[in-house]
């Protein structure tokens, strides 16, 4: 085969990419479930790879928060009179004086106003659990357009969201013993 390689033997060279490629995936893969799941021996690593993952997705969410970079995510809120007059005096493009630089925080802290407030961990933990609805990714969106720590989790919240069904389903599958080691294929 190696011959067969270096003198150019067009197929020969496709046969040793693909077992190349199918031998570093199989690591890649073998890597994940001993690390994530300890090849079903040790189903409690999902759980704290869970608890990583929402632990990053509530600080960066809590940061988006303060840093003003949230809205909410529903079309009545924002067509209400009440998101409306508090956008008016948005800091975004051109601060003045008086101006709120975080109109979510404002709106959302005003009494009588039915629609839900922002919570971090509730956030983190809607948008990592799969399984999980608790209302706060309905209720509220990262803008991209506000600030640095916004445009963060506007693009990772898919990635996280990637962890959190990943890191799930290899947590069932070890706890159901579908991955083990030495299974027979």
């Amino acid at each position: 085969r190696y011959d067969a390689a270096r003198t150019g033997d067009q197929s020969e060279r496709a046969d040793m990419g693909m077992i190349f490629l199918e031998m570093w995936a199989g690591r890649l893969w073998s890597g994940l479930i001993r690390r994530i799941a300890g090849y079903g021996y040790a189903p409690q690593r999902a759980l704290y790879w869970m608890l990583g993952t929402i632990a990053v997705a509530f600080f960066l969410s809590l940061w988006t928060w303060n840093e003003g970079s949230f809205a909410p995510n529903s079309a009545v809120v924002i067509t209400s009179q009440g998101w409306v007059e508090t956008t008016s005096k948005d800091c975004l493009h051109l601060p003045f004086p008086d101006c709120d630089a975080n109109p979510a925080a404002t709106c959302s802290s005003v009494q009588g106003l039915d629609w839900d407030s922002f919570n971090a961990l509730g956030y983190a933990a809607d948008l990592v659990i799969p399984i999980l609805d608790l209302g706060q990714n309905d209720a509220w969106a990262p803008s991209k357009d506000r600030g640095g720590w916004g445009k963060l989790l506007w693009w990772s919240r898919w990635v996280l969201a990637a962890i959190g069904w990943f890191v799930s389903a290899l947590g069932v599958a070890a706890i159901t013993g579908l991955v083990q080691k030495n299974q027979p294929d």
